[in-house]
């Protein structure tokens, strides 16, 4: 269903570009025997952490064998945190075989790499009982949206993800200390021309190879603070868009490695500076192309109205802002980004047209009619956190929950409201307690979740932090 409407006539040539069509199109790259011949395929799927994991495959075995059997894989790697320790009882699933299963129609070129190279996204299925696993973060979202597809509807998203780029490469920085470390720039650059020029050798490069990856990056700007930018892609359905945001973290690395340079998508990477979120817009269309969120029933702004199905989506989003946060928000460090006054979200239970303080911001008009979901950090999961929005839009549409009001002016300065947990802990408190998530996910999908976020917060009690060492080493 999903490569009928990505190759169907109606799609815009720039959704095709970067794309292998079909098996019989990669035949005939392995096959040519010129500068264009295939040389490796990468067979990807997406680790717990939203950075893209792969099998290198000889192309001529992908075409005879693993392009329609699959190929197996270890489980532990969904087991094991980033640095290969098990978060859950590895007599459970010790030597337990995934099958990693090309989804051919997200054959793509890799544009960044030296040799002739495409990506194939696999899902992961159960070896033994031959059904998704439950432990995949594209298997999640894939789950999620059979909800939109029962409706006949389609999720529209796109992705806009903030960064800091950094001088010399991820190796020499470590090496020397990450509290050296130097941007690329000199000062703050939100749209000034004069530092945007000097990070182009690297944005420019992001730019040109994503597209050539099948990735249309529609813009990109200086932000707020010294060496940060902002990249923008083009909308397209939930799990592409999800598929993009893996390969374009994975290539915009590779790129820097390449330019003796690094990036970094933390949520929070200098206390002192602005945090980088990954702002999510959406908007859900029926069978006929018409967006759902679309009509007369709540005048928005100045000519700018919405139906109920906007409200009621919304309605369910708020309403259980604080059940699926982890989602959004998956590290220790991502909590230390929402602050008042300083474009991340901290009032809740704030929705607005246009408004940048709001973590719930509705722009657009006509059928360009969309939500922007301002909460997730550049940490994000966005197959993880797409499918918890559709679980708490979806229940919000079934029961027709209604937002508050629609609120005018600064989200800041209002002083009772709902807030952010102030911990990954309390997050994930909120996720075990919730009504949403034993509702729309299964308990092995919750189960896993909860080991992988407990891990995150016991990794970090059991370490004393540089800052506890200098404030208090001698002077207690």
């Amino acid at each position: 269903k999903f490569a009928k409407k990505l190759f169907s006539a109606k799609s815009n040539i720039s959704e095709k570009r970067g794309f292998i069509k079909n098996l019989d199109k990669l035949k005939e790259m392995v096959q040519d025997n010129g500068p264009k011949k295939l040389e490796t395929i990468h067979l990807g799927f997406s680790s717990n952490y939203s950075s893209l994991a792969t099998v290198e495959v000889n192309p001529e075995k992908f075409i005879e064998q693993y392009a329609e059997k699959g190929i197996l894989i270890d489980s532990k790697t969904f087991y094991s945190d980033m640095d290969g320790k098990p978060f859950m009882d590895p007599s459970k699933h010790k030597h337990k075989k995934f099958l990693l299963k090309p989804d051919l129609s997200s054959m793509r070129n890799i544009g960044w790499l030296k040799n002739n190279s495409v990506l194939v996204f696999g899902d992961i299925y159960d070896a033994e009982t031959g059904e998704i696993s439950e432990v995949s973060p594209r298997g999640f979202l894939k789950r999620k949206l059979q909800l939109f597809e029962k409706e006949d509807l389609t999720l529209n998203c796109a992705s806009e993800l903030e960064y800091y780029l950094y001088t010399k490469s991820y190796s020499e920085n470590i090496k020397k200390g990450l509290n050296k470390i130097q941007f690329v720039g000199s000062t703050a650059e939100d749209y000034l021309i004069q530092q945007g020029d000097l990070l182009e050798f690297l944005n420019e490069e992001f730019r040109v190879k994503m597209k050539s990856s099948g990735i249309e990056i529609e813009t990109t700007k200086g932000e707020s603070a010294i060496g940060q930018h902002e990249i923008n892609m083009k909308y397209s359905e939930a799990l592409l868009q999800s598929d993009n945001a893996l390969v374009l973290k994975a290539g915009t690395k590779a790129i820097c490695e390449q330019n003796n340079s690094s990036i970094s998508f933390m949520a929070k990477p200098h206390i002192d500076l602005a945090g980088s979120s990954c702002h999510l817009h959406m908007s859900i269309y029926d069978n006929k192309g018409k967006n759902i969120f679309c009509g007369n029933d709540l005048q928005l702004a100045e000519g700018v109205s919405c139906s109920n199905n906007l409200l009621y989506f919304l309605g369910g989003v708020m309403k259980y802002s604080l059940d699926s946060f982890i989602m959004f928000a998956p590290t220790i460090n991502s909590y230390r980004r929402y602050k008042s006054f300083s474009w991340a979200p901290t009032n809740l239970d704030s929705w607005s047209y246009d408004n940048r303080t709001s973590p719930f911001r509705i722009c657009g008009s006509g059928n360009n009619l969309r939500i922007e979901y301002r909460i997730p950090g550049g940490d994000a999961n966005q197959y993880l956190s797409y499918s918890a929005i559709i679980a708490a839009g979806m229940k919000g549409l079934k029961e027709k929950i209604q937002p508050p009001e629609l609120f005018k002016g600064s989200s800041y300065e209002i002083k009772d409201f709902k807030r952010p947990p102030i911990d990954l802990n309390e997050a994930l408190q909120h996720f075990k307690n919730s009504e949403l998530i034993r509702e729309y996910f299964t308990e092995k999908e919750r189960t896993f979740l909860v080991n992988f976020y407990e891990n995150e917060v016991q990794e970090y009690e059991r370490n004393v932090t540089p800052y506890e060492h200098s404030r208090y080493f001698s002077l207690i």
